[in-house]
């Protein structure tokens, strides 16, 4: 057992208290995530979509990975009666998901056959894991988010990450990206990734469903998205001390 005590004590004392033992395991855990999710993407499983088998082990292993690094607080996958009173927020997302499907466009109709059930909350699964999930959990390590710089950094950033991983231009590049950003408000107001995760998953099914006449307006749909983003910036900024603290439902309040 002298091995596992060796090991036990590296992981303590060199990974999880350093923060560049931190962004070195960080790099690791996603690396290998990736070989294997492009492993895994070979595999063919009935009608199943081989690309869709590769991201849900993406975001399995990013799960696996993220817990032992991180923890499932620091990887913001508990809910606590915090979590529960701020569900408010959501609907700032859902008003968002109005704007981002409807608005400008007007509908032909809707397709419940073009529903993918396993496509919807895999993809919502697997993103909200990585960049809500992963990324936050390695920014509040490295960085922590008692700050307002560092919340609207991290913000930016990982909305940015997540338009640039759709294969968007142009105004495309930013209705994702303020997509990103929503999601990632609901997720530290909150201080949760299941109701961006059921969100995300809510968002994709309606996009799959609608069929429009017409595009959206590129205009309205910016400027609308554009001040939802700033009021669910003003509300998390609002409410300080938005490092991580103690998940215990029956004392917070």
């Amino acid at each position: 057992m002298n091995w596992w005590a060796t090991i036990s004590n590296f992981w303590d004392k060199k990974v999880q208290t350093s923060k560049l033992g931190t962004l070195i395991a960080a790099g690791v855990i996603a690396l290998v995530s990736l070989v294997i999710a492009a492993q895994s993407s070979l595999i063919r499983l009935g009608n199943i979509d081989s690309g869709l088998i590769g991201e849900l082990f993406l975001g399995i292993c990013i799960f696996i990975g993220g817990v032992l690094l991180f923890g499932f607080t620091r990887m913001r996958l508990t809910l606590t009666r915090l979590s529960l009173q701020r569900m408010r927020i959501i609907s700032i997302f859902l008003l968002a998901t109005v704007f981002l499907n409807v608005f400008g466009a007007p509908i032909a109709l809707i397709e419940l056959a073009r529903l993918d059930f396993i496509r919807v909350f895999v993809t919502g699964f697997w993103e909200e894991m990585v960049f809500r999930g992963f990324l936050f959990a390695v920014w509040g390590k490295l960085f922590g988010l008692r700050s307002s710089i560092s919340v609207l950094l991290l913000l930016l950033m990982s909305s940015f990450l997540f338009g640039i991983s759709h294969p968007n231009q142009g105004v495309e590049l930013f209705i994702r990206s303020s997509l990103g950003f929503l999601l990632g408000i609901v997720t530290l107001h909150t201080k949760t990734i299941l109701f961006a995760i059921l969100l995300h998953a809510l968002h994709n099914g309606l996009t799959m469903m609608i069929v429009y006449r017409s595009s959206a307006s590129p205009s309205l749909q910016v400027i609308a998205l554009f001040i939802l983003c700033m009021v669910g910036l003003s509300i998390i900024l609002k409410h300080p001390n938005r490092d991580h603290q103690p998940y215990i439902l029956t004392h917070e309040t």
